[in-house]
């Protein structure tokens, strides 16, 4: 799905440019290329980053695309990653999507098997730099809101305390 996506996308807009990001990027990077020779200026790929350097990368986007077979979910960290450097999204809603995805507009959304549609999201957000920043700002918002690393602390602080009460009421005798 990958591979029709960015070659749809690089035929219709002579001004965007392509980074993959992460592990097996550069293999997949140099196999598109191997087919597609016509892209070669236009995409570019890391391989395996550290977090410094994926943060500087993701930086650097306007925008991620991040297509996932059974959908967008939460428990995705390369989508937490956007999210939390406020980036814009456009993403595919699935099986495993939350309801959350599409209630928020903090992700822009098209179906999972849909490439003109993904396509088509990616465009009007491009085109449109006003509801980028909304999708961007949204993914921002709801990151920390929802999916803060504060929030596992918060909850693990509050498990170990409800742990320790239930020790010592247990440690009484009855």
């Amino acid at each position: 799905m990958l591979r029709p996506l960015t070659l749809d996308l690089l035929g219709r807009r002579s001004d965007v440019a392509v980074l993959f990001l992460g592990d097996g990027s550069a293999e997949f990077l140099d196999d598109l290329v191997a087919q597609e020779p016509w892209i070669r200026e236009r995409v570019h790929a890391t391989g395996r980053l550290c977090a410094v350097d994926l943060s500087c990368h993701l930086s650097a986007c306007d925008l991620m695309v991040q297509r996932y077979p059974d959908g967008i979910s939460a428990r995705r960290t390369s989508a937490m990653a956007p999210l939390s450097h406020g980036i814009p999204i456009v993403s595919s809603i699935g099986i495993h999507s939350e309801p959350i995805w599409a209630q928020t507009g903090a992700v822009a959304l098209a179906s999972t098997d849909d490439v003109e549609s993904l396509a088509t999201q990616v465009e009007r957000l491009l085109g449109d730099d006003t509801e980028r920043r909304r999708v961007g700002s949204a993914g921002l918002t709801l990151y920390a809101r929802r999916f803060d690393l504060k929030h596992s602390i918060d909850a693990l602080r509050e498990g170990a305390s409800q742990d320790n009460a239930l020790e010592v009421r247990q440690s009484k005798p009855i």
